[in-house]
């Protein structure tokens, strides 16, 4: 099955990172499905780049083409307050996410495409076979229980899923 960036997906599950992107002959596309397109090019890219060195390194990542997640996915990391929930919910031309100048929680969100509007806790995340995230497991539970997944329907972009993270505080 193709997508609009080009990449295909092998089974229903697992996002097949070693197909590139189309570029040429590309019908005009609004700015949600350019910024989907970018971001798995430029996802593509990166990867391509460190298997090489993960492979010569003997590094923790998998040989093989696949991430084992449902979709590749966009991982937010800053201080607080500097505006990762409201990108989020500015790609996702939705209010996801609440945003704030003080921090608003202190997990990881997961946040999917799906047919409907759910939300579940980490270990519900991580148990999910069908989602990809089960290696997180090897973590411990404080950042098990540290984990959410929110799966929304109607979203600007379902190429890609987006991670935001608890906002770090410098320190003094």
């Amino acid at each position: 099955m193709g997508n609009l960036c080009g990449g295909t997906r092998r089974n229903s599950t697992t996002w097949n990172w070693t197909d590139s992107p189309t570029t040429g002959g590309d019908k005009l596309l609004d700015p949600a499905e350019r910024t989907a397109r970018d971001i798995t090019q430029k996802c593509d890219s990166i990867y391509s780049t460190l298997m090489p060195l993960n492979e010569r390194l003997r590094g923790p990542l998998p040989s093989h083409g696949d991430r084992g997640t449902q979709l590749p996915f966009v991982f937010l990391v800053g201080n607080h307050s500097s505006g990762k929930s409201s990108f989020i919910n500015y790609v996702l031309n939705r209010p996801v996410q609440t945003a704030g100048v003080a921090p608003t929680d202190d997990c990881f969100t997961v946040i999917a495409p799906g047919p409907g509007d759910v939300d579940q806790d980490g270990p519900a995340l991580v148990g999910d076979p069908d989602m990809g995230f089960s290696n997180l497991r090897q973590f411990g539970p404080t950042l098990i229980h540290h984990t959410q997944l929110k799966i929304r329907c109607g979203l600007g972009v379902e190429e890609f899923m987006m991670v935001d993270s608890p906002g770090m505080i410098d320190s003094p």
